[in-house]
């Protein structure tokens, strides 16, 4: 499969960017987030795109320290994109100046948690979404000395 990456999703990016993490939300998260909405509002057009035959399959937006967002479409996990986007991101994180990357995922996403315990990410906090009352975890991982 042929998979490409790139820096800063276009304006025309942006339904599909919502379209893909609409989907993806609401097939981890809609026994919590039935009335979920994608929030135009975030800096989407500073993401991270991976593209295969044309569609956007994989983003990643970072902000300060923090992997903000990381959402793969179902059909094209466990082929190595979110481990890359993750990677980007990691290197960003670095590239600002912080030791320390920090993200948070629902509790209950297995899966998730799984993939970037996998990553070398290990659990920080728990507690409870501000909005929802769901379990969240914050996780960490030293990015200082990562060889590139």
């Amino acid at each position: 499969m042929n998979v490409k990456f790139r820096r800063y999703a276009e304006p025309g990016d942006l339904r599909e960017i919502g379209l893909l993490v609409s989907r993806v939300v609401l097939e981890c998260y809609g026994h919590l987030l039935a009335n979920y909405s994608f929030d135009t509002g975030e800096n989407w057009p500073g993401s991270w795109v991976a593209e295969s035959g044309g569609a956007i399959v994989g983003v990643m937006l970072t902000g300060s320290d923090w992997v903000e967002d990381l959402w793969i479409d179902a059909a094209h996990r466990q082929l190595g994109i979110g481990a890359q986007l993750l990677r980007i991101a990691e290197s960003e994180i670095a590239d600002r100046g912080y030791e320390v990357g920090h993200l948070r995922v629902v509790s209950e996403n297995i899966r998730a948690l799984r993939f970037y315990a996998r990553h070398g990410w290990i659990e920080d906090s728990r507690y409870p979404h501000e909005i929802n009352g769901f379990d969240m975890m914050e996780m960490k991982k030293r990015l200082i000395g990562l060889a590139p």
